[in-house]
């Protein structure tokens, strides 16, 4: 997964869309993209998406939950064992669960 500010992702990407560094990448990462306000749009097992700072409780807290609920449930990235470059796309309904989930903490 990557993380990174509009800013970082634009120098290292030439762009700060989530689904066009995702696409970009053999090996199609989950990106998110934190806004200075809090905000975080995503492109995440193929699936695209937005939070709004009214949504997460603590962004440092947010990003941990998920990154343990991708831990225990790998398939929530959308890799569906074909190996590095599918473009799988997750469940939508697991994949929000565990963002509202991680969002809460």
């Amino acid at each position: 997964m990557i993380r990174c500010t509009p800013e970082e992702a634009d120098q290292f990407f030439s762009s700060d869309d989530p689904l066009t560094i995702h696409g970009s990448l053999s090996q199609r990462p989950g990106v998110v993209i934190t806004g200075i306000d809090g905000s975080v749009r995503w492109c995440i097992g193929g699936r695209l998406g937005t939070m709004e700072t009214r949504m997460l409780n603590e962004q440092e807290s947010f990003f941990s939950a998920l990154i343990e609920s991708f831990a225990e449930k790998p398939e929530l990235l959308g890799n569906t064992g074909e190996g590095p470059g599918t473009d799988a796309v997750a469940d939508s309904d697991r994949l929000k669960d565990a963002l509202l989930s991680a969002a809460s903490k």
